[in-house]
């Protein structure tokens, strides 16, 4: 049983932070900028004191430390690294005033599978919307954005993308009840699918009798298979802060992703005092 479970630390755990060792150090050598230099020596130095095996602090999803590793290299980020991103820009939200006032909100990474669960349970009048429990969620977001509660609910949309091979993609969104439309921005350049549109329209049209307008937003095109992640975060960000918070040139990805692992590790640092633990780089451990 010891060594089983030693075995898997070490192929599961060990084996991909060296692997993520050996990328920051290959993109600090490589940058091109004083910032992205600072970036990666302030991420390595944040690395050396985290403890490996403990939950991230201040999260909605908190995973254990090690589960980082998925920021650092080619590696299409999860679940919990895009509601890491979005806790992130919640906790900007909170601190930093919208323009014109809007009430605005982000969403969790489930609000669109309800959505899409509810049009197809209910769309065909079979069960109905307004009382069914399993919506209530949902229905209350709408019925708050109707009554001017929130006016804007934004997120990240999980598609699959058969056109470039890509089981999974993420995009940005966002829903602007003031104006009337709903913003829409992916790192393929791909509009969004027939069932989506249809999905965010029908429950549009549940808690509104204004008509929709599909918006593209302005969103960096990837050039590899793995960053859409970075990139839609990215988009969301750019949309919400457009004067703070600029769009990335695509050759930045990496840099990109190296500084969301670095304000991640900030916010988890700054709600839990010092432990002594293991470090997150054993590299010398043989």
């Amino acid at each position: 049983m010891f060594w089983n479970e030693a075995s898997r630390l070490w192929l599961d755990i060990h084996g991909p932070w060296i692997r993520a060792e050996d990328w920051l150090s290959k993109q600090s050598s490589t940058s091109q900028t004083v910032r992205h230099c600072q970036i990666g020596d302030a991420v390595y130095a944040q690395l050396g004191r985290l403890p490996w095996n403990i939950p991230i602090e201040g999260f909605t999803h908190p995973d254990p430390t090690h589960k980082l590793v998925r920021f650092l290299g080619k590696t299409w980020l999860s679940d919990n690294q895009m509601n890491q991103q979005l806790d992130l820009l919640r906790k900007r939200l909170k601190w930093l005033p919208s323009p014109h006032g809007l009430k605005r909100e982000l969403v969790r990474l489930e609000f669109t599978q309800k959505i899409l669960q509810a049009y197809h349970d209910c769309a065909d009048e079979s069960r109905p919307y307004e009382s069914a429990r399993g919506y209530r969620w949902v229905r209350d977001i709408g019925n708050e954005l109707m009554a001017g509660i929130r006016e804007q609910i934004g997120g990240f949309l999980h598609v699959s993308t058969e056109m470039n091979m890509l089981a999974n993609h993420w995009v940005a969104f966002m829903v602007d009840f003031k104006q009337s439309c709903w913003f829409y921005g992916d790192s393929m350049g791909i509009q969004p699918q027939e069932q989506t549109q249809a999905a965010l329209q029908w429950w549009l049209r549940q808690h509104s009798l204004t008509s929709f307008e599909l918006v593209s937003m302005p969103c960096t095109q990837q050039v590899d298979g793995h960053s859409c992640g970075v990139l839609a975060a990215n988009a969301l960000a750019h949309h919400l802060f457009p004067i703070d918070i600029q769009l990335l040139d695509a050759k930045e990805v990496d840099y990109a992703r190296m500084d969301t692992l670095r304000q991640v590790i900030e916010h988890h640092n700054a709600l839990v005092s010092s432990t002594l633990s293991f470090p997150m780089f054993l590299t010398n451990m043989n």
